[in-house]
């Protein structure tokens, strides 16, 4: 019988307006996903984030960059 895991839901909201709150939001889910099942929900302005063509957070490095949003998949850290 397999174990059962912790889990642990993020629920973003905001974009451009406030990228802190989304870097720090996303940062939290690659941490925690090394012993955890992590679900990271978007909705509201954080959709913006997710289409096609949308604007990179690139000034915010020193929190959480690009590969490390990508690592999110690899992780298996579920994107809702």
């Amino acid at each position: 019988m397999e174990s059962v895991k912790d889990g642990v839901l993020i629920h973003i909201t905001e974009s451009y307006n406030d990228p802190h709150r989304v870097l720090i939001s996303l940062k939290m889910a690659v941490m925690m996903s090394n012993d955890k099942d992590v679900l990271v929900y978007m909705d509201i302005h954080a959709v913006e984030l997710l289409i096609k063509g949308a604007k990179d957070l690139n000034h915010y490095k020193p929190i959480l960059n690009n590969c490390q949003i990508k690592m999110l998949g690899f992780m298996l850290v579920q994107l809702a």
